[in-house]
């Protein structure tokens, strides 16, 4: 926060555009975000259902004879490094170009030279990426193409393994000496032992764990009541404690926002209850014990987590329209692959809010986080699926099912209370807020999915009580409002100064002055600082880098 502070200093007092994002990206230790190939393979695999001009019912018979081989096949140097001017298909290493420079690219299951039970020689198939196929040593050609991502704008590269038995040291010296950012040790392992190793060996790499639980990618399973289960949560918070990274692991993506809701929220308590625990104290250093969301950043960093997306866009790629439910496109639909700005805004905003360990906890055992707060109310988004529109359609049964999925209609993260949200009519949006370590605030709205309707964004008024409205208060606003209220009871408050409010889209480079837009009041020793939702949204949204871009508002507000 203090180089936000700085540069807004510096600013003011000369004629330069005032921009609130720091230049600097924080470290791969400090913020392990990354983009992940997987989904953009399965993209890529569907593709073909277009080139060979199949009808519904052939692309119903093509869905159900997929293979895990033909979306590992999709990983190759075509799709990662060509860009196709005639029809706009764009490679996957030039995705993002504001964002890329605050994300690792993790390139999924179908890199290796092999199967994926041959992941841990870390090979780099040579046929599938001929470019780098000359180098004299696997460390070298992992090398070779970190270095080619980072001079497209990456922050590094890091690999998808399989999970289970750890890779000795000597292997993950491999790691090491291609300068490799992230290892994704996808499953198995609970008690984090590849962590240890690679502290040993490697002690910059970062490590991230993965489990799901019962029901997978399902958290309530049809005919219960929904939620995730708390078993689950507890079982999750245990390798939370001894990993760098936690995944929450794959989801529904239609019901993406309440699935991660309720396993993030409950993994935040869960955790909470055991960090007093100094048996979980195994490792020196501490593992960062972050978590990620799969594929739902908005949730995960409204939560302070680390956003781990897999959204792209289909230009030049388009699909049938079975496989619209799949992807997140359609009519009525959340249109997921036209939400390439909120990358950029959730990726930007990490400079200024970094996620943080769950349960801050100290080497003597201590824990300096507040609990989380979740909501009584519970919220159900809802969906009735078809046979392509997830991949667990098949095996959960799921075809011409109603499935809900509820979680908690409000949390907040360390410290906050829960906001007030009301609406005109009509559903609620779920709202997320939280209090970051180094200063920050963050308050999120996000929209709803529901059964005969789809997609909304509802409007609400909310109200969140914050420690301070004072020179140098920061706060993220995501998501869309009726209007916002920020209030605070304590000396922190004052009126009796000159304030100036600036605003900034997360995906622009510099602020604007909103002081006379905004309202102050006091009413007895609450002081409350209003926002209308519409002044959000014509902020929040002006850095729009396409016109079919449909992201929602994002945006740093600094009081000064």
């Amino acid at each position: 926060m203090a180089t936000l502070v700085l540069t807004l200093a510096l600013a003011l007092h000369g004629a330069e555009a005032i921009n609130l994002l720091p230049s600097d990206s924080p470290s791969v230790q400090v913020s392990p975000a990354y983009w992940c190939s997987w989904q953009a393979q399965g993209r890529g695999w569907l593709f073909g259902a277009t080139k060979l001009n199949l009808t519904k019912t052939q692309g119903d018979d093509y869905w159900r004879n997929r293979s895990h081989q033909q979306w590992m096949d999709q990983s190759n140097q075509v799709n990662m490094m060509q860009n196709d001017t005639v029809s706009g298909r764009e490679g996957w290493a030039w995705l993002f170009p504001k964002a890329r420079k605050d994300m690792i690219m993790v390139l999924d299951n179908g890199w290796q030279n092999g199967p994926e039970a041959v992941s841990h020689q870390l090979d780099l198939d040579p046929k599938k990426y001929p470019m780098f196929a000359n180098a004299s040593s696997k460390a070298d050609k992992l090398k070779m193409f970190g270095d080619a991502l980072k001079n497209i704008g990456w922050k590094g590269l890091g690999v998808w393994t399989i999970g289970g038995t750890p890779m000795n040291a000597s292997t993950i010296a491999i790691l090491r000496d291609a300068d490799i950012s992230l290892l994704k040790f996808d499953g198995g392992d609970n008690s984090c032992k590849q962590t240890a190793i690679a502290r040993e060996a490697a002690p910059d790499l970062v490590v991230e764990h993965g489990l799901c639980g019962t029901n997978c990618p399902i958290n309530g399973a049809p005919g219960s009541d929904g939620q995730w289960p708390w078993a689950n949560a507890v079982n999750q918070a245990k390798v939370l404690a001894c990993t760098d990274l936690f995944r929450t692991y794959d989801m529904v993506k239609i019901l993406s926002v309440s699935e991660v809701i309720g396993r993030q929220a409950n993994l935040l308590l869960a955790a909470y209850n055991k960090t007093t625990d100094k048996e979980l104290l195994k490792l020196n250093p501490l593992p960062r014990r972050l978590f990620g969301g799969s594929g739902e950043p908005v949730v995960t960093v409204a939560l302070g987590g680390v956003m781990q997306p897999m959204r792209g866009n289909l230009r030049g790629t388009p699909l049938l329209s079975n496989f619209n439910g799949y992807v997140g496109e359609g009519p009525n639909s959340r249109h997921r692959q036209h939400r390439e700005d909120e990358i950029t805004r959730l990726a930007r905003w990490s400079r200024i809010a970094p996620p943080f360990s769950v349960g801050l906890m100290q080497a003597d055992g201590s824990v300096t986080e507040k609990a989380p707060l979740l909501d009584d109310h519970i919220l159900y988004d809802s969906h009735n699926f078809s046979l392509c529109d997830d991949a667990c359609v098949i095996s959960h049964h799921l075809e011409g099912v109603n499935l809900p999925q509820g979680a908690p209609a409000r949390v907040t993260r360390n410290g906050l209370p829960l906001p007030n949200v009301s609406v005109s009519s009509g559903p609620l949006p779920w709202v997320i807020a939280t209090q970051f370590p180094n200063g920050p605030v963050s308050i999120t709205t996000i929209g709803r999915q529901i059964t005969g309707v789809g997609w909304i964004e509802p409007k609400a008024t909310v109200s969140l009580e914050v420690p301070q409205l004072e020179s140098n208060t920061t706060i993220g606003i995501f998501g869309y409002y009726e209007s916002l209220e920020l209030k605070c009871k304590s000396k922190h408050a004052l009126l009796d100064i000159d304030f100036k409010v600036f605003a900034q889209d997360l995906a622009s480079d510099s602020a604007v002055d909103i002081s006379a837009k905004v309202t102050w009041s006091q009413a007895g020793s609450a002081t409350t600082l209003s926002i209308p939702g519409a002044l959000i949204e014509q902020v929040g949204l002006s850095a729009k880098s396409r016109p079919d871009d449909v992201s929602a508002p994002g945006l740093v507000l600094l009081i000064q």
